[in-house]
């Protein structure tokens, strides 16, 4: 009787486990970033980031899409994105690389807040997959 209690006991304990494992791996920012996220406030605006570090967008500005490739890192201990992307549109071709760094924040609703250094915020849902 004594087994079957601990073992009982211990395939929960397994249980839970896993699932904090899975929770805390699905919540890894490297994780979590991946995929494509809208932005709340422009229509048509978007980023897809992937696993291997580079990223794409769109937007589409007075009926012209723009688009634009590049890559991104992030800075996990200082919880920063830094993106350096190239500009894609049929009236502008700029081979300029630009670079962007902002703070991040990842919601448990599928959000991501991006942040500047003058504090202006914008927030992206997940799109899905």
């Amino acid at each position: 009787m004594k087994k079957a209690i601990l073992a009982i006991i211990l395939i929960a304990a397994l249980g839970c486990a896993g699932l904090i494992g899975y929770t805390v791996y699905r919540k890894a920012p490297e994780q979590a970033i991946v995929g494509t996220w809208n932005n709340d406030e422009v229509e048509g605006l978007y980023y897809v980031f992937n696993k291997d570090g580079t990223m794409s967008g769109k937007a589409e500005i007075l009926s012209v899409t723009t688009g634009l490739d590049g890559t991104y890192t992030l800075d996990k201990e200082n919880k920063t994105l830094t993106i350096t992307y190239q500009i894609k549109s049929p009236l502008l071709s700029i081979g300029t690389d630009f670079t962007v760094k902002k703070t991040y924040e990842f919601t448990g609703d599928d959000k991501l807040i991006l942040t500047d250094e003058n504090d202006n915020a914008t927030t992206f849902t997940k799109a899905e997959q």
